[in-house]
């Protein structure tokens, strides 16, 4: 299962899901370009971020595996299954923009005065695109090809939560999951995100963390007697020596040097 932050947040946005996930798959949170330990090479684009993704799964040879995108990692694991349905598993959706121009557009954001762990031209770059986004994109949703839960925040999200019901309309094997939480539904209701999940089979465990137990073995039957060996005879005792035959150590020596 491989997991997608959301932007200007990085893999450790995961910590807690990845943890309850490993205890039954191997999961994979990475940073993508701009954020954490990624590169910041100063270019950004959600087709660049699709393209990250494609180069992680291709690399590492995870193909088939399970794909959970949040805001904008769910919109960059959304274009990788249009171009490449066959690439992933199941995909999940979580507050994801669907590619409808903001209204009204975002004008240009105030950098902040102190350091953060992400490009902050990532920001002034995807703003660019949400204003403005390749229609293609929305029209291509009918190509995902894998079954899709389309998590949504309610109200408190940061998408206008009639697009998430239009975006599932348009996905095949797609339904819309509505979890009053906010944009960030994995980290504030971890186990209803988790149980959405299940009910698509995605990260399925027993109690989310812990292995099913495993069945008691049969006992093994009692094994026979072994019979008892029967004695041996008794050796016969040797014919006692005459005693004109019998020789004292010192009487033996004695003849020998003669």
């Amino acid at each position: 299962m491989i997991l997608v932050h959301g932007r200007g947040c990085d893999s450790r946005d995961w910590d807690d899901i990845a943890e309850r996930l490993a205890a039954a798959h191997r999961a994979y949170a990475l940073d993508l370009r701009g954020h954490g330990l990624s590169d910041w090479p100063g270019s950004y684009s959600f087709e660049a971020f699709r393209d990250d993704l494609h180069g992680f799964i291709t690399e590492l040879g995870l193909t088939g595996a399970d794909l959970v995108g949040h805001s904008m990692g769910g919109a960059a694991a959304a274009l990788l299954a249009e171009e490449a349905p066959g690439l992933i598993g199941r995909l999940v959706l979580e507050e994801t923009p669907p590619f409808f121009p903001l209204d009204p557009p975002r004008g240009p954001a105030e950098r902040p005065g102190r350091a953060t762990g992400f490009d902050w031209t990532v920001i002034e770059a995807t703003d660019a695109q949400l204003n403005d986004p390749d229609p293609a994109w929305r029209g291509r949703f009918a190509a995902i090809a894998t079954p899709t839960p389309v998590v949504a925040g309610g109200r408190a999200g940061h998408v206008d939560q009639k697009t998430p019901a239009w975006m599932a309309s348009r996905i095949p094997d797609a339904r819309l999951v509505t979890i009053g939480a906010g944009h960030l539904v994995h980290t504030d209701r971890p186990e209803q995100f988790l149980s959405a999940l299940g009910e698509f089979g995605i990260g399925r465990t027993h109690g989310f963390g812990r292995l099913p137990s495993l069945p008691s073995l049969p006992s093994l039957p009692s094994l026979p007697s072994l019979p008892s060996l029967p004695s041996l005879p008794s050796l016969p005792s040797l014919p006692s020596l005459p005693s004109d035959q019998v020789l004292s150590a010192s009487a033996a020596t004695e003849r020998a040097q003669r």
